[in-house]
């Protein structure tokens, strides 16, 4: 199967693909913005407001229902564990670092790369080794997780 075709979704994983979706959006609009020198400080604001809103509970989700269903030690576990702390981080200088042009970069290349190594190795192994029960049962349990998340108007720039 070629790298770039597109991957056939179970139905309980569709919801945190949109997330993905959204957030690849976002990485999209923070390269432009920096390639067009929108003011940093404007995109690091809205980036700011967007993984609060968006990404944290989404990460919060698959963490607690998702992550959950290997075992502490399995390296799909550790590595989308370690990218999330990463991404954290990456946020939080996004309002600290005194490159904040730097920051968005580094920001919107962490997510990208987690984005998809979940999409096309997280995800796929999910759907190769879970029975559908419980995929049902992982995306139920994420919907009421991420249910009363807030929302995010467009970027202003």
């Amino acid at each position: 199967m070629p790298d770039n075709a597109p991957i056939k979704r179970h139905a309980a994983l569709v919801p945190l693909s949109h997330d993905h979706h959204d957030a690849l959006m976002l990485v999209l609009q923070i390269r432009k913005g920096v390639k067009n020198k929108v003011p940093a400080n404007l995109m690091a604001d809205y980036a700011t407001e967007f993984f609060r809103e968006q990404i944290l509970p989404h990460f919060t989700a698959e963490e607690t229902f998702l992550f959950t269903r290997l075992p502490a030690t399995h390296s799909l576990r550790l590595r989308a564990e370690l990218e999330h702390a990463e991404i954290r981080q990456h946020a939080a200088s996004l309002m600290n670092s005194s490159d904040t042009y730097e920051a968005l970069t580094l920001f919107a290349s962490g997510m990208e790369s987690h984005i998809r190594f979940e999409e096309r190795e997280l995800f796929a192994h999910f759907q190769e080794t879970m029975p559908d029960e419980e995929l049902e049962e992982i995306g139920s349990l994420m919907a009421k997780g991420l249910a009363n998340r807030g929302k995010c108007n467009a970027p202003p720039f």
